[in-house]
């Protein structure tokens, strides 16, 4: 067998190992390409619930809101309190897991779905000593019928830097209009000394 015919034959073999080669890449590459396709619609697709505290000006008036921000439809939603939910009525707690909402399974819940629930001002929590931070788990079928689950803890104490002073009579109102006008009067005589280097007296 001469030399050309030996190269020849080894040229056609690596030929065919590439070609082999090619043919099993590029499948496996079109497949990873059309399952991560399919991932990726389908995560675009799924519902994204969420569960969060909206407080109302700066008056301490808190709602707990529950909504799908995703784009498809939540499914047989179940809610889980492990140390309760409460919230804060004119006279006293009331028991939210008790609410229909949460105490049974939530048939659905479509995109842009939104419901809020009052659950009284912040004050009144530390008034009849309730607790102010909520863990709790969610239970839910995803558009694929996929079971899928979120957790956190509603934490409402994060909310009180930002109230302003709950008056109690028309005393602690006096007192708060009191340090206030002190707080003009300290400004004022400031910005006289820097000006004029006297006090400004009211």
């Amino acid at each position: 067998m001469s030399t050309e015919v030996l190269i020849l034959g080894s040229i056609q073999i690596a030929t065919l190992i590439v070609i082999v080669f090619y043919t099993v890449f590029t499948r496996s590459l079109a497949k990873a390409t059309r399952i991560l396709a399919e991932a990726t619609q389908e995560e675009y697709l799924n519902p994204q619930i969420l569960l969060s505290i909206r407080l109302y000006g700066r008056s301490g008036a808190l709602n707990l809101v529950l909504e799908n921000i995703g784009r498809g439809v939540a499914k047989e939603i179940r809610f889980s309190f492990p140390e309760g939910l409460f919230a804060a009525s004119k006279d006293h707690p009331i028991d939210l897991t008790k609410y229909p909402i949460f105490s049974n399974t939530l048939a659905t819940l479509v995109p842009g779905e939104r419901h809020e629930i009052c659950l009284g001002f912040l004050n009144k929590f530390k008034e009849f000593n309730i607790p102010t931070k909520f863990p709790y788990e969610i239970r839910y079928l995803s558009s694929a019928d996929q079971p899928e689950s979120i957790s956190g803890v509603l934490d409402l104490q994060v909310y009180e830097q930002d109230l302003i002073p709950a008056y109690t009579n028309i005393e602690d109102l006096r007192k708060e209009i009191e340090e206030i006008r002190k707080l003009i009067l300290e400004y004022l005589n400031l910005e006289k000394l820097g000006s004029r280097g006297e006090k400004n007296e009211i």
